[in-house]
């Protein structure tokens, strides 16, 4: 079937037009203007409506080239419905790679937003008004904090069927139930919006190749999950299936020190064994090795060489009995997560 107009701030997209808007934003106080970019591409055939953002924190860089790349595949020209890319959602954060917004506030904390509220609920307000409320599915990228590297991994709400298909397809090592209810896991009813997902890889300010080429073609398997493109070898199937869990934890430094990894992101433990050392950084024999609580898989590390006592340095997931056919990580690059030698 024919697709129809789609109207996007205030600008009519006709159905085979590809657009590229720039929303304008509330001013910082300098006067200074500030617009967020946004790349339309509207098909020809109707179909689901995917809005594919990023960088809602300013310190996260793989999604931007993410969006880059996704744009460029030439899969897209016979594209059923719509998609609407925004590689940067938090452009204040951008310019001085900070988290925050200039007012102080958490972006992702104050949606859905309101027109008369804060900077940060005016900004999410116009997100939600003339963005989220017209998509029908929503893929949302992130990164690790600084000196946080995180494993590939797929965020949606247990009740959401239609995201819990995409997950699947998304292809990523780990899968994760979230009943979390805000940014745009945000709605009345505990419930997103619309089908959504959270692609979750790689570490704040670092650009991580493993993380974006993952991040690419899971994006175009969940399209083509939701009948948008039709890919066949250009994006090979995972080897294996996702491990998928509820429960994810941090591990804390017993003691201040220098921290080094024994067991990689994205490896799998057992119970007692040891995966990580604690030692003195001025020289002496003291040293304390760490020790998996349980069976699990390792989803996410410290990649500071320093830790205070208490500090989480290394996150795992329970993924239950053993799994027979996982899918395989491997060493990740570049080596600034790894500290032993």
């Amino acid at each position: 079937m024919k697709n129809k107009p789609l109207t996007v701030c205030g600008v009519t997209i006709q159905p085979g037009e590809k657009l590229t808007l720039a929303m304008p934003t509330p001013e910082i106080y300098t006067c200074a203007p500030l617009h967020i970019p946004m790349h339309i591409i509207h098909g020809k055939k109707e179909g689901p409506r995917l809005l594919v953002c990023a960088t809602l924190y300013g310190d996260e860089v793989n999604g931007i080239d993410i969006v880059d790349r996704l744009l460029g595949l030439a899969s897209l020209k016979n594209l059923s419905g719509t998609l609407l890319c925004i590689p940067v959602m938090n452009v204040y954060g951008l310019i001085n790679h900070k988290r925050l917004l200039p007012d102080g506030r958490d972006l992702s904390q104050s949606f859905p937003g309101s027109e008369g509220g804060s900077f940060g609920a005016r900004l999410a307000h116009l997100f939600s008004s003339e963005i989220i409320d017209h998509m029908t599915h929503c893929i949302h990228i992130r990164s690790g904090s600084r000196h946080t590297y995180k494993l590939p991994q797929v965020y949606y709400h247990p009740e959401d069927l239609k995201a819990k298909s995409m997950s699947k397809a998304f292809g990523t090592p780990v899968m994760v139930t979230s009943e979390d209810k805000t940014g745009f896991f945000y709605s009345e009813t505990g419930k997103p919006k619309v089908p959504t997902i959270i692609y979750e890889s790689g570490e704040a300010l670092r650009s991580d190749e493993y993380a974006i080429k993952l991040g690419v073609r899971g994006i175009v398997k969940a399209m083509r999950e939701l009948g948008m493109v039709r890919v066949k070898s250009k994006v090979p199937e995972a080897s294996g299936t996702p491990f998928i869990t509820k429960k994810m934890f941090w591990i804390r430094s017993p003691l201040s020190g220098l921290f080094h990894f024994v067991k990689k992101v994205g490896k799998m433990t057992e119970e007692g064994e040891r995966i990580a050392t604690i030692t003195d950084p001025f020289g002496s024999t003291k040293r304390y090795d760490v020790t998996a609580p349980c069976a699990g898989m390792i989803t996410a590390i410290n990649t500071h060489p320093h830790v205070y006592e208490g500090q989480g340095i290394i996150e795992m997931a329970e993924v239950g009995p053993p799994h027979e056919s996982p899918i395989e990580v491997p060493d990740i690059e570049p080596n600034v997560i790894d500290h032993h030698s």
